[in-house]
C-alpha cells in the first residue's frame, strides 16, 4: 500500500511539472537580400546581381515587364541576375526616367529591391542654311529628334508649312518678299522638351532699289559703263541713272564713269574708242562731296567725274559742300583735256543745272605746245550733227592753273575756265554755253584764263553768262578774260552785221581781269573785256 502511494506521488509531480513546460516552436521563415536598389542606363545597361538567404523555398515577382530577373524562384540561398530593356520610346519621343519594384517571398518573409532607370538621352540636331534674296522663298531646316519640340518664329514674315511629324523631318518655312531696302534677320528656334534649344537664324536681302544709295554703288555705277554692263540697278522707271542721296566719297579712287581707250580731240573734231556714258544722269539736287583726286593724264587723254560723255546728259548735280575736304589735282604729260565733272563732251551731250564747290588746281603739262584744257565742270566740247548744251552751270570754288612747260598761250597752250576750257564744233550742230555763272576767283599762269570759257572755237555760242570772280594771270604773253578769251569763226545762223564766226550774247562780267607784270601790253589792254556796262 505504500509502495502505490508513492508511485502515484511521482506521477503527479511528473504531470504537474509537464504542465508547466511550453513547447518549443517552429523555426521562423527568413529571407535577406543585400542589397535594396539597383540603377540602370538606358540603354545597352549590364545586367546586375544580388545576394540571397533563405531558409526555405523563395520566389520572386516584378511589377514592370521591362525588368528581367533570373531565376525567379529557388529553395535555398542563390544569385539572382536582373537585367532591364532598353528605356526607349516610339519614334518621335523620348523616353522618360522609369522605376519598378521586385518582391522576393519565402514564406511569409519578403523582401524588395528598388529598380532605376535613366531617361533615354534627348538626341535633337537642327541644320539649315536661311540666306534669301528680297523675292523670299522657302527655308528648308533638318531636324532630327527623339523628343517633342517647340518652334517659336519670332516675326510675321516667316511662317511654318506643316510637315508630317517623324524621328527626322524636313521643316519648311515660307519667307515673305521683303518690300523695304532693308535687310533683315529673324531667329527660328527649336526647343526639345527637356533638351536644349537650337536655333537657325534666317537673313534676307533688302529690295534692290533702283539708283545710286552710297559710295560703294557709286564706284558699281562707274564699272558697270566701263564693262558695258547693264545699268538697270542704277536707274528709274525711265531709264534714267539716278543719285538717291549724298554721298561721302572719302578715300574713293575715283575711275572716269565712260573711260575711253583713246581720245583724239582736235580743234573741231573729234574721235574716241572705248567706253562712255550716253544715258541720262540725274543727280536729283545731290552731293557728292569730299571729291579728292591727285591726277597725272598720259598724252591724248581725258579724265573728269564722267571721263566721255557721248549724247548723254548730266544734270542737277551738287559737286563739294562747304568744310568738306574736296580738291582736285591735275596734271598731264602732254595733250590732254580735264575737268571736275566731265573731261570731254561730244554728239549732243548736255550738261546742266549743276553746281561745283570743289577746288581746282590745273598744274600744267611736262611737254610744250600741246593743248592741255582744264575747266570745272567740261573740259573739252565739241557738238556734231547734234548740238552740245551746257546750261545753268554755277561754280563757287577757287581755281588756280599753271601752265608746267607749255609757254604757248594759243590753241596749243594751256588754258582753264571757270565754266569749260575748250569748246567748239562739227557738223551742223552748235556748242552752246549758257546761263552759266563763275563766283570764284581764278589765280592762273598759263596761255588762257576766263571765267566762263577759256576757248570758245568754231560753231559755238555763248549767252546769258556772268563772271563774278576775281581774275589774275601772271603768264608772259598770257589771254585773260572775263568771259572767253577768243571766239572762233561764223556760225551759219548768224546775222550778216555779225562780222565775227561766233556768238556772244546779253552776257555780262561783275569782276576784274588783271594780267601780270610780265604780260604783253597788247593783253593789258583786254582788261576790261566783256564787262556789261
Amino acid at each position: 500500500m505504500k509502495t502505490r502511494s508513492i508511485l502515484i506521488s511521482l506521477l503527479s509531480l511528473v504531470l504537474g511539472l509537464s504542465a508547466c513546460e511550453k513547447p518549443n516552436p517552429a523555426e521562423q521563415d527568413k529571407l535577406v537580400l543585400d542589397r535594396n536598389q539597383l540603377q540602370f542606363e538606358a540603354s545597352s545597361a549590364q545586367a546586375q546581381s544580388l545576394e540571397l538567404k533563405a531558409n526555405r523555398a523563395w520566389k520572386a515577382e516584378s511589377d514592370a515587364a521591362w525588368v528581367n530577373v533570373s531565376p525567379l524562384e529557388g529553395t535555398a540561398d542563390a544569385v539572382v541576375n536582373i537585367s532591364v530593356s532598353n528605356n526607349v520610346a516610339e519614334p518621335g519621343k523620348a523616353a522618360a526616367a522609369r522605376s519598378a519594384r521586385i518582391v522576393f517571398k519565402a514564406g511569409e518573409a519578403s523582401a524588395e529591391v528598388l529598380i532605376s532607370q535613366s531617361a533615354e538621352t534627348i538626341v535633337f540636331a537642327v541644320d539649315g542654311k536661311a540666306e534669301l534674296t528680297a523675292a523670299g522663298g522657302t527655308v528648308v531646316v533638318k531636324v532630327d529628334y527623339n523628343s517633342s519640340y517647340t518652334v517659336d518664329i519670332p516675326v510675321d514674315w516667316i511662317s511654318r508649312v506643316e510637315s508630317k511629324a517623324v524621328a527626322s523631318e524636313t521643316l519648311n518655312f515660307a519667307v515673305a518678299a521683303n518690300e523695304s531696302a532693308d535687310e533683315r534677320s529673324a531667329e527660328i528656334t527649336f526647343t526639345p522638351q527637356g533638351g536644349t534649344a537650337q536655333s537657325v537664324i534666317v537673313r534676307q536681302e533688302g529690295q534692290t532699289q533702283k539708283g545710286i544709295y552710297t559710295a560703294a554703288d557709286f564706284l558699281a555705277f562707274a564699272e558697270a559703263v566701263n564693262s558695258n554692263a547693264s545699268l538697270d540697278r542704277f536707274c528709274n522707271e525711265a531709264g534714267e541713272v539716278v543719285l538717291m542721296a549724298d554721298i561721302d566719297l572719302k578715300g574713293c579712287t575715283l575711275v572716269p564713269v565712260g573711260k575711253p581707250e583713246t581720245v583724239n580731240n582736235a580743234n573741231s573734231s573729234y574721235e574716241y574708242s572705248g567706253a562712255s556714258f550716253k544715258g541720262v544722269f540725274d543727280g536729283q539736287g545731290h552731293c557728292l562731296y569730299n571729291i579728292t583726286a591727285d591726277v597725272k593724264l598720259e598724252d591724248a587723254s581725258v579724265w573728269g567725274i564722267f571721263g566721255v560723255l557721248d549724247g548723254g546728259t548730266v544734270k542737277n548735280l551738287v559737286l563739294g559742300k562747304e568744310g568738306d575736304e574736296s580738291l582736285v589735282k591735275i596734271s598731264a604729260k602732254s595733250q590732254a583735256d580735264a575737268a571736275i565733272l566731265v573731261g570731254a563732251a561730244y554728239n549732243g551731250a548736255v550738261v546742266e543745272n549743276c553746281v561745283n564747290n570743289v577746288s581746282l588746281e590745273m598744274l600744267g603739262t611736262e611737254t610744250e605746245n600741246r593743248r592741255f584744257a582744264c575747266g570745272v565742270f567740261v573740259g573739252y566740247a565739241c557738238s556734231s550733227d547734234n548740238s552740245v548744251c551746257l546750261t545753268s552751270l554755277v561754280n563757287n570754288a577757287a581755281i588756280k592753273a599753271g601752265a608746267g612747260a607749255n609757254t604757248k598761250n594759243g590753241a596749243t597752250g594751256a588754258m582753264v575756265g571757270g565754266i569749260a576750257a575748250f569748246c567748239t564744233g562739227a557738223g551742223t550742230g552748235t556748242t552752246t554755253v549758257e546761263s552759266c555763272e563763275n563766283k570764284a576767283d581764278i589765280t592762273a599762269c598759263c596761255g588762257r584764263s576766263s571765267g566762263i570759257v577759256a576757248t570758245m572755237n568754231a560753231k559755238t555760242m555763248m549767252r546769258y553768262c556772268v563772271n563774278r570772280g576775281n581774275q589774275v594771270n601772271g603768264f608772259v604773253n598770257g589771254r585773260i578774260a572775263n568771259l572767253t578769251c577768243i571766239m572762233g569763226r561764223r556760225l551759219h545762223q548768224l546775222r550778216k552785221r555779225d562780222h565775227l564766226r561766233r556768238r556772244n550774247d546779253h552776257c555780262r562780267n561783275g569782276g576784274p581781269a588783271q594780267l601780270g607784270q610780265c604780260c604783253s601790253e597788247r593783253w593789258r589792254q583786254l582788261r576790261h573785256s566783256h564787262r556789261s556796262q
